[in-house]
């Protein structure tokens, strides 16, 4: 339960794909546990800093709450889990040209040199 939930609150509203980065370079042992700590795989310049930054806004909202919904209500407002966003809507063509897979209101203009 306890790593569901920082999962959840820390790690899924981190950043894009933070998570699912974290579990791949920190793969489960056989035993179903991990080798290290999540934070241990951040980086110093930027992942620490940022973990800094997020805990300290996390732990406003949870003084800022009276109970668990409204903590959740918050959090969910303020720091929303992170959704991978496809780069296009559609799958490029195998051997087409981009153009022809995008709508006419999507393709790209054509430049003239």
């Amino acid at each position: 339960m306890g790593g569901k939930l920082t999962n959840d609150v820390v790690y899924r509203r981190l950043g894009p794909n933070v998570l699912d980065e974290l579990k791949k370079r920190n793969p489960k042992t056989p035993k179903g546990t991990r080798r290290h700590k999540y934070f241990q795989w951040l980086t110093d310049d930027i992942g620490h800093p940022a973990l800094r930054r997020h805990l300290t806004e996390v732990i406003a909202l949870m003084r800022a709450a009276v109970r668990w919904e409204d903590f959740m209500r918050l959090l969910n407002r303020s720091l929303p889990v992170w959704q991978s966003m496809p780069l296009f809507d559609q799958p490029i063509k195998d051997g087409g040209d981009m153009k022809e897979s995008m709508g006419p209101d999507q393709a790209p203009e054509e430049t003239h040199s």
